[in-house]
């Protein structure tokens, strides 16, 4: 341990917030040693406090000032309007970004409540406490909201953050009808997630999910990830729906963003016949999907004759994060594409029993 090392946790342990923010902005200290100070201000209760309150005029060069304003507004009063609009005021300035949404919501809880995220059953509102929990539930909707390519980057800044790893993973865990099977740092992979719907008896579709991220790095400094993700759910057995997605994960400027993105939507062990007519009068698929000439496409692709494409590739040039070379042959994401055929397989029964 060298000395600007000692002094910095001299610092900390004694609270000395004015001197860590005075450290922060000199170049004695290395980025290691200024990522130390900023997760301290961004993730202890007291530090955000205290900050606001007794050396505010002290953060008016932090970088991370706007943040610390934000948190510390939301931990004293928070309110319906203010956590819908939190993550757009944390980004704001650009030290975080829409990666980072799970990861900022996870942070929000941590501070909130010093727990993971999950649903509680409020019986009655008869004090703060509970009236507080209130947000913990608004917290929990947002966040499983959140797609899985935002929640394994929130992994990796939980891990950034020196956060509570088997919290977020608990977070993760919040639904009842799948069996969730989870993995983090072992030799193989940062954080793998697989999970098997248990609703086969009440639900048209069983669902099963596979995670994979891997550090492709391991031996240089350079932050570079690989995602994958698989998803399999049932249309009209025994058709299966197969979603395969492949993403390169950097790291610029201290934040993540996707290099390579790789997805691929087919249709396996197709058996059923399919008519234009079904699709055509179904009352639950909209016009605009006809007048686009989509049902065609949706024919083909029902009967696993094509697949649905989608990629691109980010770079940062000039500072700017920019998307090139993409192609979208159907321009449906995987949620709505599915909500789409399962409209389409619930007309087609109801006809065909009919």
């Amino acid at each position: 341990m060298n000395l600007h090392e000692i002094i910095l946790n001299d610092l900390i342990n004694r609270r000395d917030i004015e001197k860590l923010l005075h450290l922060y902005n000199l170049n004695i200290i290395n980025d290691k040693q200024k990522i130390i100070i900023r997760n301290k201000f961004l993730t202890d209760k007291s530090f955000i406090i205290d900050s606001v309150e007794k050396y505010y005029y002290h953060l008016e060069n932090f970088k991370y000032k706007n943040e610390i304003i934000t948190l510390y507004d939301l931990i004293n009063d928070i309110t319906e309007i203010k956590l819908k609009t939190y993550i757009n005021r944390m980004i704001i300035n650009n030290n975080f970004n829409r990666h980072d949404e799970a990861f900022l919501f996870f942070l929000l809880n941590q501070l909130l409540f010093d727990t993971y995220i999950y649903n509680v059953v409020i019986i009655c509102l008869n004090n703060d406490y509970i009236e507080k929990l209130k947000f913990g539930n608004n917290i929990h909707y947002y966040f499983i909201k959140l797609n899985d390519i935002k929640k394994a980057i929130g992994f990796l800044r939980v891990k950034d953050f020196g956060l509570n790893i088997e919290n977020y993973i608990k977070s993760l865990d919040t639904n009842r009808y799948y069996t969730e099977f989870y993995k983090y740092n072992d030799e193989n992979y940062l954080f793998s997630h697989e999970s098997n719907s248990l609703a086969s008896s009440i639900c048209e579709y069983i669902d099963y999910k596979d995670i994979m991220l891997t550090d492709v790095n391991k031996s240089k400094s350079i932050n570079k990830y690989n995602l994958k993700l698989k998803y399999v759910y049932s249309i009209f057995a025994p058709n299966l729906v197969n979603t395969h997605i492949n993403i390169n994960i950097f790291k610029y400027n201290d934040l993540y963003y996707i290099n390579k993105y790789n997805e691929s939507i087919i249709v396996t062990k197709n058996n059923t016949f399919i008519k234009k007519k079904y699709l055509i009068n179904n009352p639950y698929i909209k016009s605009k999907y006809i007048k686009k000439g989509i049902v065609n496409f949706l024919i083909s692709f029902l009967k696993g004759d094509i697949k649905c494409n989608k990629k691109y590739k980010g770079l940062i040039i000039d500072n700017k994060y920019i998307i090139k070379n993409s192609i979208n042959n159907f321009n449906l994401t995987h949620y709505k594409l599915r909500k789409l055929i399962d409209k389409y397989f619930g007309y087609f029964k109801y006809i065909k029993n009919t």
